[in-house]
C-alpha cells in the first residue's frame, strides 16, 4: 500500500509540473544540449519557442543575464522584463583564455527575486532566462534552482546563438539570427541596476 501511495504522489507531482508548464511548448531536444546548457529542471526553449510563449502570455517574466556592457553594444530582445547579470566583466585579463575575467554577481538571486515580485510572480511561476548563447543562462538557472525556482526555462540559443564552427561567427541561431524583434536601446525600466 505504501508503494502505491508513493507512486501516486510521484505521478501527481509530475502532472502538476507539466500542467504548470503546459502553456509553453518546446522544440528543443534535450539530448542535443551540452552540459553547460542543461539544468535539473529540464526546461528548454529555442528563441522562437520563447517568443511564441511570450506573445501567448505577456505576463511570463523574461530576463537577460548578460553583462549590461555587452547588451549595450550587442543589443537585446524586445520584450525582456529586466537585465540581471549573473556576472560582469572585469578589467583583469586572462592570458590563458585570451579574454577578460568575469566576476559573479553576489546579488543575483535577490535581484531576480525583486524582478519577480515587481511582476507579481513567485518562484513557482514561469521565468525565461537568456544570455548570449545559452551557457550563462544555464548557469544562472542552476543558481536559481538552488534558491527554490521551479519553472525557470533556459532559452538555449541565447540572443546571438552559438559559434559557427567554420567561421567563429555567431550567425546561425539565437534570437537575433531568427529575425525576432530586438534593439540597441535600453529602456530605463529594464536597465541595470534595477529601479524601484
Amino acid at each position: 500500500m505504501r508503494k502505491l501511495t508513493i507512486a501516486g504522489a510521484l505521478l501527481w507531482a509530475m502532472f502538476a509540473m507539466s500542467a504548470q508548464a503546459a502553456g509553453l511548448t518546446s522544440t528543443v531536444d534535450p539530448a542535443t544540449l551540452p552540459k553547460a546548457k542543461q539544468t535539473s529542471l529540464g526546461l528548454y526553449l529555442s528563441a522562437t519557442d520563447a517568443e511564441r510563449a511570450i506573445k501567448a502570455d505577456p505576463s511570463i517574466v523574461f530576463i537577460d543575464v548578460r553583462d549590461p556592457a555587452e547588451i549595450n553594444f550587442i543589443g537585446h530582445a524586445i520584450g525582456i522584463d529586466a537585465i540581471v547579470p549573473i556576472a560582469t566583466i572585469t578589467q583583469e585579463y586572462n592570458p590563458k583564455h585570451q579574454s577578460y575575467k568575469m566576476k559573479g554577481n553576489p546579488n543575483f538571486v535577490a535581484e531576480v527575486d525583486k524582478v519577480m515580485a515587481r511582476e507579481g510572480k513567485s518562484k513557482n511561476d514561469t521565468l525565461i532566462v537568456m544570455c548570449r548563447s545559452g551557457h550563462r543562462s544555464g548557469a544562472a538557472i542552476r543558481v536559481l534552482i538552488k534558491a527554490g525556482y521551479t519553472q525557470a526555462w533556459n532559452m538555449v540559443e541565447g540572443f546571438e546563438g552559438g559559434k559557427n564552427p567554420e567561421t567563429e561567427a555567431r550567425d546561425h541561431d539565437g534570437w537575433r539570427n531568427a529575425g525576432l524583434p530586438w534593439t540597441y536601446k535600453i529602456p530605463v525600466e529594464i536597465s541595470y541596476p534595477l529601479r524601484d
